[in-house]
């Protein structure tokens, strides 16, 4: 006799998205910042715009949107806009 108990026509519940880092919030032409730290990558990016850029592009190829990132260093920040 099995312990499990088999059933049929149970709906499986929609997964919840969250938008842990703001992308949905964003409209064409706005944009928000990211604090940079002081660390470099051999390609002479920091850690921080892969991260970023490759969260903004996974969130837009699912929802259709596109970003654009720049490193701002007199401001000591990414900046992240919503380009379309």
């Amino acid at each position: 006799m099995s312990r499990v108990k088999i059933e049929s026509g149970i709906p499986i519940p929609p997964v919840k998205q969250r938008d842990t880092h703001g992308f949905g919030q964003l409209e064409v032409g706005q944009s928000f910042t990211a604090r940079l730290s002081g660390d470099f990558l051999p390609n002479g990016k920091r850690p921080e715009y892969n991260r970023w850029r490759t969260a903004a592009t996974r969130y837009g190829k699912k929802h259709g949107k596109k970003f654009a990132i720049r490193i701002m260093p007199e401001e000591g920040v990414l900046r992240i806009w919503r380009v379309s």
